[in-house]
């Protein structure tokens, strides 16, 4: 302040600055002004500021002793170190720079939130390097679906796509002039577990595996080579599911070291699959769904619960766990491996933990109603809401209606006042 006027307490100011990242300097968008109406040379005072902003809006936080009224001649009526707040429109706003999460077309997003701890291993479905297809139960050549055949391009093959990993089985190439090895004649893909978590008896301690999947119908899809040199022919149009075949092995699956594996396939009758004992439960399995399942040890065999969808509410099977094993110590494993078989599968998400875990829904319903409080510089707040505006005095309630549209200009005669929108 001017040397022939000086404040008797702090005030607390304000200037807003802009930062050129190119040049790396700053420049002035406002003058030097007071942050609060309450401001004089008295025992008014304001300090210790704080500052939350936003691209559109700037907040200034502090303590201090004011007039309930923004009316300073008249004198401090607040208790000392009264918290004190006040909003105003950024002098250059701008629209939120934040990129929006984009979910891949036709991709469904997770509806369940990982376990506490997270996840042990999650599958990266842009790259898929660290799974392993040294296998008995695996032809793949290396080549993505699509193309112009060759001995470089069988029939069939593994495409990561856009947010999802695509498996194809076309039947058996190699009755095509396509020979083994590299036939794509079936292709399985291990992940190891035993340095995650997946202890040589995981199934029978406990675990959860997550996953999502369907059968695809549209999109690159290679034509069918039908076992036998029965011919060629185009991909079915209701899609190419699969069976669990040679000791229980699937679509997904996990597998223990000490010997059992429990596998899922989805069949173009529209079932999902479970082990080679039959059972079974239908499901739309040419749609993306949401598999969290959790597989323990049980008098009968193993108990395997399955939650779909974001349901915390189980289906619940006794299956026998097969015999199926391609690589040593405890495992995961998508594929489609079967030489008699043609089959497709996307996969989307494919995580495991050691444990029983059940899962939480991550759905918290609709994103809270907006608030936004504009103090006028002339002892009045306008606020804009949606929904139904309620005030307090205490963050703790008790919360009133306070009645009136949006946008709503309202006196600031209260030392603390709060404000919330709820939905009607």
């Amino acid at each position: 302040t001017a040397e022939d006027n000086p404040f008797d307490m702090h005030q607390v100011t304000v200037r807003v600055l802009a930062f050129d990242a190119g040049s790396k300097s700053f420049s002035y968008l406002t003058p030097s002004f007071f942050a609060f109406t309450n401001n004089g040379p008295s025992e008014i005072r304001t300090f210790r500021p704080t500052v939350a902003m936003t691209t559109k809006e700037i907040l200034i936080a502090a303590k201090g002793e004011v007039n309930r009224g923004n009316n300073p001649d008249d004198g401090v009526d607040t208790d000392p170190q009264t918290t004190l707040y006040t909003v105003f429109t950024h002098p250059d706003p701008q629209e939120d720079p934040t990129e929006a999460v984009v979910i891949p077309p036709g991709v469904m997003a997770s509806a369940y939130n990982a376990p506490e701890g997270g996840w042990s291993y999650s599958l990266n479905t842009s790259d898929i390097s660290s799974w392993n297809h040294n296998n008995g139960s695996d032809q793949w050549d290396g080549s993505a679906i699509g193309g112009v055949f060759g001995d470089d391009n069988r029939p069939g093959g593994v495409s990561l796509l856009d947010g999802y990993v695509r498996l194809q089985d076309t039947g058996d190439p190699r009755d095509y002039g396509y020979s083994d090895s590299g036939s794509n004649r079936k292709i399985y893909l291990g992940q190891s577990i035993s340095d995650k978590g997946g202890s040589d008896t995981i199934l029978n301690d406990g675990a959860t595996i997550h996953f999502i999947a369907r059968i695809p119908t549209d999109g690159p899809l290679d034509p069918l080579h039908v076992d036998g040199g029965g011919g060629v022919e185009d991909y079915p149009a209701g899609g190419d599911g699969y069976e669990n075949h040679d000791g229980g092995k699937g679509n997904i699956g996990i597998k223990q070291g000490a010997g059992g594996n429990i596998s899922f396939s989805l069949n173009e009758a529209g079932k999902v699959i479970i082990t080679e004992d039959g059972t079974e439960f239908e499901l739309s399995t040419t749609e993306w769904h949401e598999f969290w399942v959790t597989i323990e040890k049980s008098d009968g065999g193993h108990t395997v619960s399955v939650y779909l969808d974001g349901s915390t509410e189980a289906n619940v099977f006794t299956v026998t766990a097969g015999g199926g094993s391609d690589f040593g110590g405890s495992y995961l494993a998508m594929g489609v491996g079967s030489t008699g078989r043609s089959g497709a599968l996307d996969v989307a998400a494919f995580d495991f933990a050691p444990g029983v875990n059940a899962p939480v829904s991550g759905d918290v319903g609709p994103p809270a109603p907006a608030l936004s409080i504009v103090n006028n510089g002339d002892g009045t707040v306008t606020v804009t809401f949606e929904g139904k505006l309620q005030a307090a005095a205490s963050v703790n309630g008790p919360w009133a209606d306070v009645g009136g549209p949006s946008p709503l200009t309202v006196p600031a005669d209260e030392a603390q006042q709060y404000a919330r929108a709820v939905r009607e």
